[in-house]
């Protein structure tokens, strides 16, 4: 280990880590001082942690775009923040990595290398660290509740699996019950709650839809809304 030390000059530029496991019993750290936090590394950089956050958000805003890490990277600077605050390009995937875990993976496309995509994010949401959030404030308590309810419904609609290669038959647009079921689970109920009249739970759920995937979904009704507008005024 120190022939490997002495060739490397600056162990910070070389993003040298080790695992907390192997950093203990080489050092023999005991395990009372483990339990009261006593952690090893840098400190995290407030400016790098915010802008983190900032590419996680943005990330999993997307509609269906896939976006490689160096895009993140490059979106971050478009925002206007400078490189003293940015992660480098592998220590930002190794960042992704431990913030999402299992729900994250790297893929090649179209000759693209490390593209994000995400699955099962509604297990990602409701995590131990969501309830270790909670405020004793019933109002800051409530917008946490409803901004965790949006990400999951946001989630189930990113995951599920349209078809937008063709235009929707007559028969999608006749039949009131396959017209509900093109509407995400979570959506729907949420729609069964706040809307009583089926007929505008439909339309609005498949609006909520058609906003959220605007290029990799057709909604149905809104489709054939546009169509008889087409028909009747010719425009």
């Amino acid at each position: 280990m120190q022939g490997q030390l002495e060739t490397c000059l600056d162990l910070v530029a070389s993003e040298a880590v080790y695992h907390t496991a192997c950093h203990r019993s080489f050092c023999h750290v005991k395990q009372a001082d483990v339990e009261l936090g006593c952690s090893a590394g840098r400190p995290e950089e407030p400016a790098k942690s915010d802008s983190f956050k900032k590419i996680c958000a943005y990330s999993e805003a997307a509609d269906d775009q896939l976006y490689a890490v160096s895009d993140l990277l490059q979106i971050l600077q478009d925002m206007g923040e400078t490189g003293e605050v940015a992660y480098s390009l592998r220590h930002l995937k190794r960042k992704l990595e431990e913030t999402y875990g299992d729900h994250i993976f790297f893929s090649e496309v179209s000759g693209r290398k490390n593209v994000i995509c995400f699955r099962d994010m509604a297990s990602h949401i409701i995590t131990d660290k969501w309830y270790r959030d909670r405020h004793s404030c019933v109002e800051d308590d409530s917008q946490r509740i409803v901004t965790a309810a949006a990400k999951l419904i946001r989630a189930q609609i990113r995951e599920a699996v349209y078809s937008h290669n063709t235009y929707p038959a007559p028969s999608d647009l006749s039949d009131a019950e396959k017209c509900k079921n093109w509407i995400p689970s979570l959506l729907r109920q949420f729609m069964d709650i706040v809307v009583c009249e089926e007929l505008k739970q439909v339309s609005i759920g498949h609006s909520i839809v058609q906003g959220a995937r605007p290029r990799s979904a057709i909604s149905p009704v809104l489709f054939g809304v546009g169509v008889s507008l087409d028909h009747t005024f010719g425009s």
